[in-house]
């Protein structure tokens, strides 16, 4: 029943009329098939020149002759050469087809679970396994798309043998119900060998993840890595997962060849026993007989091909329940849809938080606890504490990436919840402490959120973040940065986050810890930057000490979740004491 509904769900991947399409192509290829097959009767018969013809041969001769043409070696010759150019033109569109069925399908499947993954909440994505998810996006998937093509060949193998099986009952019934029966009861034996293959697809899985995590988390630790000079039980580590999941494959492999042995072995003993009765019981013509001989040639590689196509089909049906799991979670976590058309909720006066509290799952202490504080506009408040204090669940609250479980955030008196948070996201800027940049161009970097700016705009916003050293780059604004930006420096790859977070004229910049990675030079420099910015929009700075307190109006200090003072400093704006 599990893999009915796993066939039936993969086909519903795909718009209906392209399914029917390459359906019935592939079955009109395969009947021109079977009616090659049945031509030979009548062509070696015709060759023969003496005897009775078949009763095959004397049908085909008279539908000719009432055609009005005549049963010759040249006309029959001609015939079959038709039907296989027909064939191989069917087959052609067919294959054709199915090529663009099976990316349709997949890309289609790659796309939906990697919106998805984007239109989580970020409480949720933030607690799973990214390495996980890439290996069911990645090699999960491509597990789904080979189960397809097999499926696909399995349909192709089935219709091939419903063809050849049709011309071996028209030859003789006899010899094709003994192999039917025979067919039917390898079948049923090989049922624990294909429950088997299901069991291997799980394991296979498991594999396939442990080799994804061992791979990100050792590429991303590489630096660590080679400074601790453990490369050594490093790759030892990765060795094991990756011989973990070569062993699982072997597994499988040897599984779906032992299937194959079985069924060629078995087909054989069943093709000399129709030989040989055919022979020496039933006195089956000698043209009739080689066509049977042939017809069942064909027909037992093909069963092996079906059963082998199923082995591999069932090794990807947990790739698919992986894969259902995950757009299942994802769709469950789905934030609440905004639509594009309404405006951005824009700042003017003031950030409110009214006893906000934040419980992530599995910990019995709120990570923010009925924490109540007004920001107001175009001011610049730090957010103080040690490790644990609650300052980045307070900045992603800030962010609208996190609803409070209890408790309101309002800009400028509208309730920040629902599709509102995405509006509020619109006119809020974020760097992190490691800055992230793209392996591609500094100008792609700056144009990822905001794609229309132009040059000027770009310009003013790297002068903006004393960024400007970017137009020195051997290719200014099309310099490369490397991945992740590692062509640049530390201080280098933090300013032009910093101008890419003023492009957008923000009403909010959250800077998380932007300076306490720098050397002083570079914080001298993003600290100029910041202090320039300071009264032209709203500034959040968050960080275990009180390093820019010059360019502070308003410090926050969070300890355990809970909110331990809220002063304005002297000589900024007194009013947000209150």
């Amino acid at each position: 029943m599990a893999q009915k509904h796993a066939l039936l769900r993969l086909l519903k991947e795909a718009p209906p009329g392209e399914t029917v399409v390459l359906f019935l192509l592939l079955l009109l290829a395969r009947l021109t098939e079977g009616m090659g097959i049945l031509m030979l009767v009548p062509i070696l018969d015709s060759l023969r020149g003496e005897g009775t013809p078949s009763a095959l041969s004397s049908w085909f001769g008279a539908t000719l002759a009432r055609s009005g043409l005549q049963g010759s070696i040249g006309v029959l010759l001609l015939i079959f050469v038709a039907l296989v150019a027909v064939r191989s033109l069917l087959i052609f569109a067919q294959q054709t087809r199915t090529v663009r069925y099976q990316h349709e399908v997949i890309d289609g499947l790659r796309r939906r679970a990697f919106g998805q993954l984007l239109a989580a909440e970020w409480r949720w994505t933030s607690q799973e396994r990214a390495s996980d998810h890439v290996s069911v996006l990645t090699a999960g998937i491509g597990r789904i798309g080979a189960g397809l093509n097999q499926l696909i060949a399995l349909v192709a193998s089935l219709a091939s043998m419903l063809a050849y099986g049709g011309a071996a009952l028209i030859l003789s019934w006899k010899v094709t119900l003994i192999a039917a029966l025979c067919g039917g009861a390898a079948h049923l034996l090989l049922a624990r060998h294909r429950r088997h293959a299901l069991l291997l697809g799980d394991d296979l899985g498991t594999a396939h993840r442990a080799v994804q995590a061992s791979l990100q988390e050792g590429l991303a630790g590489i630096r660590l890595t080679k400074i601790l000079r453990n490369e050594t039980p490093h790759l030892a580590s990765f060795s094991r997962v990756v011989e973990q999941l070569r062993n699982q494959q072997l597994k499988f492999t040897r599984s779906a060849n032992f299937a194959q042995l079985l069924v060629q072995t078995g087909g054989a003993a069943l093709l000399a026993g129709l030989l040989y009765a055919g022979i020496g019981w039933w006195a089956v013509p000698l043209s009739t007989l080689l066509t049977i001989v042939l017809v069942f040639g064909r027909l037992i590689p093909m069963f092996a091909s079906i059963q082998q196509s199923w082995h591999l089909w069932l090794h990807a049906v947990p790739a698919l329940a992986e894969l259902d799991a995950l757009l299942a979670a994802s769709a469950r976590a789905a934030e609440p849809v905004a639509m594009d058309t309404q405006p951005p909720l824009e700042l003017h006066d003031a950030i409110e938080l009214d006893a906000v509290t934040v419980t992530y799952a599995g910990r019995s202490r709120a990570a923010l606890d009925a924490v109540s504080v007004r920001i107001a506009a175009r001011t610049t408040t730090a957010i103080i504490g040690p490790s644990g204090a609650g300052k980045s669940s307070l900045a992603d609250v800030l962010m609208a990436l996190l609803e409070p479980d209890k408790g309101s955030m309002k800009v400028d008196g509208i309730a920040v919840a629902g599709p509102d948070r995405h509006r509020w996201r619109r006119s809020v800027s974020y760097v992190q402490q490691d800055a992230f940049l793209f392996n591609d161009s500094v100008r792609a970097n700056l144009l990822w959120s905001h794609p229309n700016v132009s040059d000027l705009e770009m310009s003013n916003a790297l002068t903006a973040a004393a960024a400007d050293f970017v137009h020195a780059l051997p290719d200014g604004l099309d310099t490369v940065v490397g991945d992740g930006g590692v062509r640049l420096s530390g201080g280098e790859r933090q300013r032009i986050a910093l101008a890419r977070a003023l492009i957008g004229k923000p009403s909010l910049l959250i800077l998380d810890e932007a300076t306490s990675a720098l050397d002083p030079e570079n914080e001298a420099l993003v600290r100029r930057a910041i202090a320039q910015l300071h009264g032209n929009m709203t500034i959040i700075l968050i960080g275990h000490r009180l390093g820019m307190l010059d360019q502070v109006d308003h410090v926050i200090e969070l300890r355990g979740g809970q909110l331990v003072s809220a002063l304005a400093l002297p000589g900024k704006a007194a009013e947000l004491a209150a």
